[in-house]
């Protein structure tokens, strides 16, 4: 009888551990298989962001191909050179970075310094949680009046409350294909000149607008 008892108590615990074997193996399982699933969705999410991009430079690049522009044209150089600067913020925005926005700023002033520009750049407050499509909105007077700048700009991104602005300052004027950025619901963009200087602005509230 204590045998029968043993023998029974033994294959309860066998059949406990195999079990419990069988429910680790299903979780390790769902864990890769859900790894898995986000990898292969963020690598959709890129993939739909550079095409994107990719949109608005495809047709420069046929146009440069086909000899319909004329590559020597200032309107040219500056579609070539905002199509850049565009690639290079985006490319940056795929970094894992602790602050986003600067990081995807300084890309844009970087580029615009390889170009020969004088750029001074100034970063108040601290590191805000900002959504990737409202950082889009907020480079992109930057980039507009980087391209316009003859030989140099100040750029300043300033952070406070639940406010975060990009402004610029430079010494030129935004050119075709930098036709003033009109902004959006989420993002206000002002744009004046002072003189012989240009003054750009994107703002944004992280709270209801």
């Amino acid at each position: 009888m204590i045998s029968f008892q043993l023998a029974t108590l033994a294959l309860v615990r066998l059949v406990y551990r195999r079990a419990r074997q069988a429910a680790d193996a299903a979780a390790e399982r769902d864990r890769l298989a859900n790894r898995k699933a986000l990898a292969e969705q963020l690598e959709v999410d890129q993939r739909l962001r550079f095409a994107g991009q990719l949109g608005a430079t495809l047709p420069l690049l046929a146009a440069l191909a086909d000899s319909t522009v004329d590559p020597r044209a200032e309107e040219t150089r500056q579609r070539c050179v905002l199509a850049a600067t565009q690639l290079r913020r985006l490319f940056a925005e795929n970094d894992d970075v602790p602050d986003p926005l600067v990081h995807e700023v300084s890309a844009c002033v970087d580029f615009a310094e390889r170009r020969g520009l004088t750029v001074a750049l100034a970063v108040s407050g601290e590191p805000t949680p900002v959504p990737t499509a409202v950082r889009r909105e907020l480079t992109s007077p930057l980039m507009t009046a980087l391209v316009g700048a003859r030989s140099q700009a100040r750029v300043s991104v300033l952070r406070g409350g639940d406010e975060v602005r990009v402004a610029v300052i430079t010494d030129g004027e935004p050119g075709k294909p930098g036709e003033s950025p009109h902004g959006s619901p989420r993002v206000r963009v002002e744009c004046h000149t002072l003189g012989e200087r240009l003054w750009m602005e994107a703002k944004w509230r992280s709270g209801p607008t």
